[in-house]
């Protein structure tokens, strides 16, 4: 009854954990950034979010199962709990970075072609979710 209770919890929460993860890592690195351009600021706080909501869903998920069922619990299918909704999550940024990336070469080729400074870069944060959940892979199977 507390595998289940804590795949319950584990299934939603991951997600929140996640988005938490990723605003507890980015705010730091995009003040200490303030002075950088906005292309260069999103890029670089996109790859640190992305990574950190990676690690904060999966600890998520191990701290579920580790205190809450047990010692040794978290095992291939609670980390692949915690991990399931980012997938989806992968998906969306992906399809925001293309539209965001439209958005900017359609500023670029108009008279508006200072506001393509403005834009930032969201293929940060793709490539973060996507090292994170490396790094997250490769932590579970080697630890």
């Amino acid at each position: 009854m507390k595998t289940i209770f804590a795949y319950v919890l584990v299934l939603p929460l991951s997600y929140l954990a996640f988005r938490l993860g990723t605003f507890v890592a980015t705010v730091p690195i995009a003040f200490a950034l303030i002075k950088a351009s906005v292309y260069v600021r999103s890029a670089i706080a996109g790859i640190v979010a992305g990574i950190g909501g990676v690690v904060s869903a999966v600890a998520f998920g191990w701290c579920v199962f580790n205190w809450g069922v047990g010692p040794g619990t978290f095992t291939l299918f609670p980390f692949f709990a915690s991990v399931l909704i980012l997938t989806i999550s992968i998906q969306k940024d992906v399809q925001l970075a293309r539209k965001q990336a439209q958005t900017r070469a359609e500023f670029q080729t108009s008279e508006k072609g200072w506001l393509s400074n403005q834009v930032g870069n969201f293929w940060g944060v793709v490539v973060g979710d996507v090292c994170g959940l490396i790094l997250a892979v490769a932590w579970f199977f080697l630890a």
